[in-house]
């Protein structure tokens, strides 16, 4: 059975990774072409988005914070709250708040 890595090698011949499995090291988020691709949503509103699709495939009770998606980026909270911003205002996110001392839901709309 091949490797997810030798899969990746054989098909893009410019991008070269080594020593790594693609499936099994750290895992990854399939993003949308049309994320990636999006010419309103700024490089840190895609990273944030790409970050929800990896937590939700993860665990589906899973609930990240700003603080969890600021470590994640390397950033600070008021950064993420940016990036978050910018993708509700491009029809990408929706918050749904749930009440006093409850996490959050977030929601990725990918019929655009």
């Amino acid at each position: 059975m091949e490797q997810m890595g030798d899969i990746a090698k054989e098909r893009v011949k410019e991008i070269i990774i080594k020593g790594a499995d693609l499936a099994t090291e750290g895992g990854y988020a399939a993003v949308p072409n049309f994320i990636l691709q999006h010419k309103k949503l700024s490089d840190g509103a895609v990273r944030v988005v790409a970050l929800l699709i990896k937590y939700a495939w993860q665990d589906p009770y899973c609930f990240p914070g700003q603080e969890r998606l600021a470590t994640d980026m390397g950033t600070s909270t008021r950064t993420i709250r940016r990036h978050v911003k910018d993708a509700q205002e491009n029809g990408i996110l929706t918050i749904k708040q749930r009440g006093l001392g409850k996490t959050n839901i977030y929601e990725l709309d990918f019929r655009k």
